[in-house]
């Protein structure tokens, strides 16, 4: 597997390369970048299968340097302090990251999630649409992981998220996606755009719900009624006051 780091730090960059040679002599790291610039040029000439980039760098973002690669089809790991906004994005395309400084055991688990995506040969697609998720803040775009592969959807267009036993259904209008992640991935993504976790197993989008009826369901758009737990009934009712 060829990988390229680019990170303008010079000690971050030699000191993943080392780790890499430890834990996975099988990856070959063609060059260490410190120029954003300059690996704009590399990465829009030479061609590999894996891209360790730094998110904070001078003059030019590890975003922004992916948002100007005429073809990114190869596989993204992050590498990055923590930056919540940037965090979130990547987490919504299902693409890896791992934070300074640098853990053995998040770059081994980073690795193995990088190698598995890479057999779905979707990387060109979660990169694009990485891209649009931070060009356009008001309509992202979400990774949802079935057993037909990585599917993006329009945030806005998911009515509910509902547990079911070990998968989660993702109900937009006129379909159900079924995902191999736990309810509790979603909240995590979720909560803070506009949905709410109104039980243990339910997730609703606040823009789709109709009513709250007076023997504790919340009735959605769809019809659905979904139960409202006690304990969360007067954080949600405050939503709507």
């Amino acid at each position: 597997m060829k990988a390229l780091i680019v990170d303008d730090e010079m000690k971050s960059a030699q000191y993943l390369q080392n780790l890499l040679a430890d834990i996975a002599p099988e990856i070959n790291v063609l060059t260490l970048i410190h120029d954003p610039q300059e690996a704009l040029a590399y990465l829009n000439t030479h061609s590999i299968d894996l891209l360790f980039l730094d998110i904070e760098m001078p003059n030019l973002s590890g975003l922004d340097l992916l948002s100007q690669i005429s073809d990114p089809s190869f596989e993204v790991i992050f590498v990055t302090g923590y930056d919540q906004y940037a965090i979130e994005a990547i987490t919504f395309c299902a693409i890896g990251y791992i934070l300074k400084p640098v853990d053995e055991d998040d770059l081994k688990a980073a690795l193995v999630n990088a190698q598995r995506r890479l057999s779905k040969q979707n990387s060109l697609t979660k990169n694009q649409m990485l891209v649009q998720n931070i060009s356009n803040v008001n309509n992202k775009k979400i990774g949802i992981q079935t057993s037909d592969g990585l599917e993006f959807i329009d945030l806005i267009n998911i009515i509910r998220c509902e547990a079911s036993q070990r998968v989660t259904k993702v109900v937009e209008k006129n379909r159900v996606l079924i995902s191999s992640y736990n309810i509790g991935h979603f909240s995590k993504l979720l909560e803070e755009h506009n949905f709410f976790k109104v039980h243990k197993s339910h997730l609703v989008n606040i823009s789709y719900v109709s009513k709250v009826s007076h023997d504790g369901f919340v009735i959605m758009n769809d019809d659905a009624r979904i139960p409202l737990a006690r304990r969360r009934k007067t954080e949600f009712l405050s939503l709507f006051i």
